[in-house]
């Protein structure tokens, strides 16, 4: 309908090249829908019906006071170049006066005829198809209030359906908001939720290597303890000695020490506490020991 680059000559910006725009027919400006008080669906209407449009400074003084809604609302019938305005309002007042004159025009014939019929007297047949003609020029005049009843029972319809239509559009334009903020609502939560997770990501990090700090510091310290005195707890056998407990540790344990050379340590057992454990003690020796 327009070209790219029209400006509105109401608010002076640019009009989008996705919108419907409505251009006078006068002055050939072009308009907002808003601006120039049409709606979405009446500049549709006019660009698919290529109906004509005057903004309200080129409309003439006398038809300032009509709206473009009215100017918009009309339609056209199968006759050739014959087109009626879509007002109710307009369209039975056109067709009562045409329905006024056609009565008018019937009356003065009847009383022509009754004035022929005094001053001139007919014969039985003459009076038969008067009587006729006369019956089929009041079938002819009672045409146009058929034709007005008719159109008027379409336009009530068509009208109860564009009020059907707007109540529908309506409610979906309500759920369509409230879909929206519902979006956008959900929008936030996600962005908040994903900067806690980022949040909760970085101090399991540092808690990672905290543990690990800790761990290696704790195994430092067990190793150092562990090169002077070892505590190894075990069941019970009443059946191996001393000598044997010890010589069975001594296999599994390998003592070495720093320099690669095997430790001495000297063995004892505590005092038994119970029937159920004991605790072997070994303390490293101050001097190697041979082997024996």
């Amino acid at each position: 309908m327009t070209k790219k680059g029209h400006v509105c000559a109401v608010c002076n910006t640019n009009i989008a090249k996705s919108i419907f725009k409505s251009q006078c027919g006068v002055c050939k400006r072009y308009y907002h829908p808003g601006c120039a008080n049409l709606t979405e669906v009446e500049v549709r209407v006019m660009y698919e019906k290529k109906l004509p449009w005057t903004c309200s400074k080129c409309q003439p003084a006398q038809q300032q006071s009509r709206t473009n809604y009215d100017i918009l609302r009309r339609t056209s019938f199968n006759q050739q170049d014959d087109q009626i305005p879509l007002s109710l309002d307009t369209a039975l007042a056109q067709h009562s006066r045409a329905s006024n004159q056609f009565s008018f025009s019937g009356q003065n014939r009847r009383q022509t005829m009754y004035q022929i019929s005094e001053n001139h007297p007919m014969s039985c047949g003459e009076s038969g198809q008067a009587g006729t003609s006369q019956r089929k020029r009041n079938s002819q005049y009672d045409e146009p209030n058929e034709d007005v009843s008719s159109l008027r029972s379409i336009l009530l319809d068509l009208r109860g359906e564009v009020r059907s239509l707007k109540d529908e559009v309506v409610t979906m334009k309500e759920s369509l908001d409230f879909i929206n903020a519902m979006y956008e609502s959900q929008k936030h939560t996600t962005k908040v939720l994903g900067e806690m997770i980022d949040d909760v990501k970085k101090e399991n990090s540092k808690l990672r290597a905290d543990v690990t700090f800790l761990q290696n510091k704790l195994h430092v310290i067990d190793q150092q303890q562990n090169g002077k005195k070892l505590m190894i707890n075990g069941p019970y056998n009443r059946n191996d000695s001393d000598d044997e407990i010890k010589l069975k540790t001594f296999k599994v344990l390998k003592f070495v020490s720093q320099d690669g050379n095997e430790k001495s340590f000297n063995w004892y057992v505590p005092e038994k506490k119970n029937a159920s454990q004991y605790s072997l003690c070994v303390k490293e020796r101050q001097h190697q020991m041979q082997q024996d």
